[in-house]
């Protein structure tokens, strides 16, 4: 069973570049983690995926877009990624 958990940006330190400042760092901290596409009349709507890639510096309201990886498996498109903009999904949650 998957719940869906809200998030928020990561905070901005004081004298810190920002969200470009994820590309500078070794670790992006939702690299790995599985999400729902929340979009609305998005075609992979209610679907999960797995963070593959976060892209800063975006023209969105939060800067920020993820390339993840769908989970669900397509023979016809194997593995296929996709860019979604960070406002349109939420971290998935086990209970």
């Amino acid at each position: 069973m998957s719940m869906a958990v809200c998030h928020t940006p990561p905070p901005v330190i004081p004298g810190d570049a920002g969200p470009s400042s994820l590309v500078q760092a070794d670790h992006i901290p939702w690299l790995g983690q599985t999400i729902l596409i929340t979009k609305i009349k998005h075609p992979f709507k209610g679907r999960q995926a797995v963070v593959k890639n976060v892209l800063c510096n975006q023209d969105t309201i939060s800067g920020l877009r993820i390339v993840a990886q769908l989970s669900h498996w397509d023979p016809t498109v194997p593995f296929q990624t996709i860019v979604l903009d960070y406002d349109d999904v939420v971290e998935a949650v086990y209970a």
